[in-house]
């Protein structure tokens, strides 16, 4: 088994909003290249649109609830959510 440390796998440019979307809640990209709220925001219409009982239990209103969110789902606070 070769491991290989290869910088730079993760395109600058995304083919699609739900592509980046995805790299952002994970954590693949760096925090400074996303508006907090906009990806919080379309996290949770993503995450609800694929769980169709899923309750974040706060509102998203500002960049600071959107961090608690994208945070939250980063840590695995919110539970075993898969993206796809």
């Amino acid at each position: 088994l070769k491991l290989l440390d290869t910088p730079g796998i993760i395109p600058t440019k995304f083919d699609t909003e739900d592509q980046a979307l995805k790299l952002a809640l994970c954590s693949c990209v760096a925090d400074k290249a996303f508006e907090w709220e906009l990806a919080g925001r379309a996290g949770l219409k993503l995450l609800t649109s694929i769980y169709s009982n899923f309750n974040l239990g706060f509102e998203l209103v500002d960049e600071s609830s959107a961090q608690r969110f994208i945070n939250a789902f980063r840590s695995g606070k919110l539970g075993k959510l898969s993206l796809e």
